[in-house]
């Protein structure tokens, strides 16, 4: 196993994010098989840096998303945009990611990205579906009734 972090402080755009995630993922030694990127939410399109950070790394399983503060190599970046890295190759490990949506007995609720795969969340259990993860703290507010953000 091996692991590698970085941060991105203060991109101007998501090129950045590409240039520290290709160096990230060289790292490694080998591929990535998971990596989990963190967006600050002081960023206009936090998504764009993660498909950007996606595309440089190439990683078997990718999780993402915005949020209030990025942590990586022993920074916490809360007050300024930034973006956070972590990788992992992960030798006869299988990780598996997929979306959540939230919804009552039948299962049945929003996605947090229209038209991507989801697990979708109820009594009724959950359903599988494949891609990468991409969460937004601001989507899960409003639809828990907060403002977001």
């Amino acid at each position: 196993m091996a692991f590698a972090a970085e941060l991105v402080l203060d991109p101007d755009d998501p090129a950045d994010t590409d240039r520290v995630a290709t160096e990230v993922a060289g790292c490694l030694g080998g591929g990535v098989d998971l990596a989990v990127v963190f967006v600050s939410a002081l960023l206009d399109d936090p998504a764009r840096h993660i498909m950007a950070a996606r595309a440089a790394l190439g990683a078997r399983t990718l999780i993402g998303c915005d949020a209030a503060g990025v942590i990586a190599r022993g920074h916490e970046i809360e007050h300024a945009p930034a973006v956070a890295i972590w990788t992992a190759r992960l030798p006869g490990i299988e990780v598996v990611a997929s979306h959540v949506t939230f919804g009552g007995e039948s299962g049945d609720g929003e996605p947090l990205f229209p038209g991507e795969p989801a697990i979708q969340a109820g009594t009724a259990g959950p359903r599988r579906a494949g891609g990468p993860v991409l969460v937004s703290h601001r989507r899960l507010a409003e639809m828990a009734g907060g403002k977001g953000g």
